[in-house]
């Protein structure tokens, strides 16, 4: 756990210069490079016991760094990648707020396409990442497209919640007798 503390924010924190400094002194040691992998785990429900989770395998991180380098700058460079593959194979908000949001965003859409994806982490999990990124975007380039549809979104969400109307049922296919 190369954040250096176990802390329940919805983004990764900070990488200490603990790996980094591990890896190259393991090269300066056995003349190899060891195999550094990024493992990020998603919980189905974090703040719960007796939770499903998702061990989500990175790509290994390039320990490579310039022969000229200072030792500083080489640990500061991997410790870069070792974030970056890290954040690669988690989710990444900036409040809970945010991951509550594209957490509904993935039931509603994945309702409405007839999928019940709670079963499949891994497609849930992907499916996250993938909003997570697009509201990030949506938010910081049309702030106000994002405001109108949160608007709309939760507008949609208390007209279902008057009318008694769950998730499960917008997967319904209703037909006409």
């Amino acid at each position: 756990f190369p954040e250096g503390q176990s802390h329940s924010n919805p983004y990764v924190q900070e990488i200490k210069t603990g790996a980094a400094r591990m890896a190259l002194g393991a090269i300066q040691v056995n003349g190899v490079a060891p195999v550094v992998i990024p493992v990020g785990m998603t919980f189905s429900r974090k703040r719960k016991g007796r939770t499903e989770v998702l061990v989500h395998y990175g790509e290994p991180v390039d320990l490579k760094t310039p022969d000229d380098m200072s030792e500083y700058d080489a640990v500061n460079l991997i410790t870069e990648r070792v974030q970056d593959g890290i954040e690669a194979v988690t989710l990444n908000t900036r409040t809970w707020k945010e991951l509550d949001l594209v957490s509904r965003l993935e039931r509603f859409f994945a309702l409405r396409q007839g999928k019940h994806r709670k079963s499949n982490l891994t497609q849930r999990f992907k499916a996250l990442q993938r909003l997570i990124e697009a509201q990030q975007l949506l938010q910081e380039h049309e702030p106000d497209k994002f405001r109108s549809l949160m608007s709309k979104m939760r507008m949609f969400e208390r007209l279902c919640d008057v009318c008694g109307i769950n998730n499960y049922h917008l997967a319904v296919q209703y037909r006409p007798i």
